[in-house]
């Protein structure tokens, strides 16, 4: 602004006297000659601003995935939901995970391993506390076993009773192995825009596409910046609500956005919540034959 004001005053006394900068004329006597004093002197004001403006110091960085979005609003719900997959589905993945589990009477931790491959098979195995090292869960296709090395046998859970809760938490085994697009399960429809903390959201309604979910509805609240369901409610057939998840903590692994921090909230229970905390998560990896086998569940294994 100060050399702004500087060649604004400059201006002035170069108009009166006829100096532009280092030129020096005599009054002009005509009209042209006003005109093309005055064109050079807007002209060297304008890149004088050009410059000022350049030196401005920049703004923060938003999410590369976003600055599409806060330019041009999206009006297909098909679209948001292509962006929100890209993100939230993976073809391979792994972390370590504490998971917190809040009741009205006792919080409870535990630390576990998760290797996940395509659409359906998950590795789970528990490392602490003591009392839970060396339980074990595969999943494969819509089958999962679970070993308990207190009793030294594997059970094999299949059809409904993977939506109970997994190792006493909010989560049910299929919400910790889930890794399907949205766009093959659900018909979708475009609610009004709302803000969760601060961040302006699309808000999407998702009834059943295909029969057998565990969830025939859900609400979405979709980061206008990241494309990340910040909060989500999911529901059953008779409109009841089960659960509610919120999302946090998003970070950014190459290409992709994707948070670190889950919450879930049972509404058919009182005061509980689970948070799955990840750590040194990663995407695209190449995971191991054997740990997506049967005969791994009953074996020692370090990861």
């Amino acid at each position: 602004m100060r050399l702004i004001r500087t060649m604004h005053k400059a201006g002035h006394r170069g108009f009166e006297t006829g100096r532009i900068g280092s030129e020096t004329s005599t009054v002009p006597s005509s009209r042209a000659s006003s005109c093309v004093t005055w064109r050079r002197w807007a002209s060297r004001l304008a890149l004088a601003v050009l410059i000022a403006g350049l030196s401005l110091p920049g703004q923060p960085e938003a999410f590369a995935a976003g600055e599409g979005a806060a330019a041009q609003e999206l009006t297909s719900v098909e679209e948001i939901l292509k962006r929100v997959d890209q993100h939230m589905t993976f073809d391979s993945r792994s972390t370590s995970a504490k998971m917190i589990i809040v009741s009205p009477d006792e919080t409870r931790e535990k630390e576990l391993r998760i290797f996940s491959r395509g659409e359906h098979d998950s590795f789970m195995v528990f490392q602490k506390p003591l009392r839970d090292k060396g339980t074990k869960f595969l999943k494969l296709e819509a089958q999962l076993w679970t070993y308990f090395p207190k009793t030294e046998k594997t059970v094999k859970i299949s059809g409904h009773m993977l939506r109970q809760s997994m190792m006493g938490s909010d989560f049910s085994y299929e919400d910790m192995t889930e890794n399907r697009r949205l766009l093959d399960m659900y018909n979708a429809s475009l609610l009004p825009a709302e803000n969760v903390n601060g961040d302006p959201c699309y808000v999407i309604q998702l009834k059943e596409k295909v029969k057998g979910l565990s969830y025939p509805e859900r609400k979405q609240w979709v980061s206008k910046k990241s494309f990340i369901p910040l909060r989500e409610e999911r529901y059953a057939k008779t409109g009841r609500l089960l659960k509610v998840v919120s999302l946090d903590q998003i970070q950014q692994f190459g290409g992709r956005y994707y948070p670190t921090r889950f919450v879930v909230e049972d509404k058919l229970k009182i005061g509980t919540r689970t948070e799955l905390l990840m750590q040194d998560l990663k995407f695209g990896v190449d995971v191991p034959q054997d740990v997506f086998n049967i005969r791994n569940l009953e074996r020692e294994v370090t990861f």
